[in-house]
């Protein structure tokens, strides 16, 4: 978390001092047009990096619910069976067990042993 919340911080920073970071790269490259691409490539890939896992699972998530093709099962069991294996590969183990854990720890004791 720190470090995304440095990434953006860093983006933001470089974005409101773009024109002062410009003519200082200006002065090492002698090319107006140049500078600006290249600092605003850098700052897009910076922007980019601190949300790139995000944005990952929520690619594969929409992939698997909405885009991808049913597939070459002729049986709906094997096409439920297809949406849950790409829906268990964005949802990590880790996960899953915090998920887990979080509902055990939700569940009151009479409901977990017959009284």
């Amino acid at each position: 978390m720190a470090t995304k919340t440095g990434l953006v911080a860093l983006v933001i920073g470089s974005t409101y001092f773009f024109d002062t970071l410009k003519h200082h790269l200006n002065t090492y490259i002698h090319h107006p047009t140049t500078s600006g691409y290249l600092l605003l490539a850098l700052i897009s890939t910076l922007a980019v990096s601190a949300f790139a896992s995000s944005l990952s699972v929520a690619i594969t998530f929409a992939w698997n619910c909405f885009l991808r093709p049913l597939g070459k099962s002729s049986s709906q069991e094997g096409r439920l069976n297809s949406f849950y294996e790409g829906q268990a590969s964005v949802c990590s183990l880790s996960n899953l067990c915090k998920f887990v854990e979080k509902q055990v720890l939700m569940t009151p004791v009479r409901d977990v042993v017959d009284i």
